[in-house]
């Protein structure tokens, strides 16, 4: 991966740091966001529901990222493969 080696001096924990800072700035401003879109799209009838899914689906969202990181250290799997996996899934979900 791209930034999995020393950038401009920044060894590969600072590099993940930036990416992760970069990461929490995106899923901060989605969260209003999606809450928003979610109840002017929804149906007349069915805005509630759409709006308590959206609003589970984080918590899932939150629930899955641990159980990826225990399911690869529990399988053996080493830390760049762990923390690739962890961060990867996360993207796989998003182009569904």
């Amino acid at each position: 991966s791209a930034s999995s080696r020393s950038i401009g001096g920044l060894d590969v924990y600072q590099v993940l740091a930036i990416w992760r800072f970069m990461l929490g700035v995106g899923i901060g401003g989605e969260y209003p966001l999606s809450a928003a879109v979610t109840s002017e799209e929804a149906e007349v009838g069915k805005s509630a529901k759409s709006m308590v899914l959206t609003c589970m689906m984080f918590c899932v969202g939150q629930l899955l990222g641990p159980i990826v990181v225990l399911a690869c250290l529990y399988c053996g799997a080493g830390p760049e493969l762990t923390w690739r996996l962890s961060l990867g899934g996360g993207s796989v979900l998003a182009l569904i």
